[in-house]
Formats: structure tokens, sequence, C-alpha cells
């Protein structure tokens, strides 16, 4: 991998994701980038169970099980301005994003259209 991925941090050269899509998909099964984006090719199950049985009834040739990236290795990637491969941030369950982006004050107030203030 350090031999194939000089321009990646360390951090990002470790994940599972990466050695999954970067060495085994791209290198040694030859699908590129693009292909491994294109979903005629790829699936990205959320259940390990399903995905084995899928194997098992031929539906899917192999089944890759990874361990999800940490907080701390998702941060170090993120601060040295890397992406991180496909589907390697999957987050469940999934926040409503009002409640993660946006602050609540319970002393702000809120102006209608009109320009009155409702608590």
């Amino acid at each position: 991998m350090q031999n194939l991925g000089k321009e990646m941090s360390p951090a990002l050269l470790e994940l599972d994701v990466t050695i999954l899509h970067f060495l085994i998909l791209e290198h040694i099964l030859g699908l590129t980038p693009e292909r491994q984006v294109a979903n005629d090719t790829i699936s990205y199950p959320q259940d390990e169970e399903e995905a084995l049985k899928a194997v098992e009834r031929g539906d899917y040739k192999a089944a890759f099980i990874l361990g999800p990236p940490r907080a701390q290795e998702i941060l170090a990637i993120a601060l040295g301005g890397e992406k991180m491969p496909q589907k390697s941030t999957y987050f469940y369950p999934k926040l409503l994003s009002g409640l993660v982006i946006n602050k609540i004050d319970p002393n702000e107030q809120i102006q209608d259209e009109t320009g009155s203030g409702a608590a």
C-alpha cells in the first residue's frame, strides 16, 4: 500500500476501506475508480448477514466485511484535506440535519414575514 499510495497520508492508507478500494478493487481486480462508483458493479449493503447470504445464493461473487473508521481517523484525514473512499462514512442511525447543523437557542426570537416576533 505504501508503494502504491505514495500521495496518501498514513491515516488514509491504513483504513480498511482504502485497502479494499485502492489495492483490491483497483489494482488487483482492475476496477477503475469510475467503475467502482457506477452502481452496476458493486453494492454496498449495510447488513453483513444479508451480504453473506447473497454470496451463498450466487447474487454476489464476493463480500467484503470492513471495520468502521474511527472518529480520530476521519478527523485526521479531513484535517489533511483528503477525501475518504466512497461509502466509507456511512453512519446509522441518521441524525436529522437540523439537530446537528442549527443551534438551538431557547431565548431566540423568530420573526414571521410581517416582522412581528413569535416565541
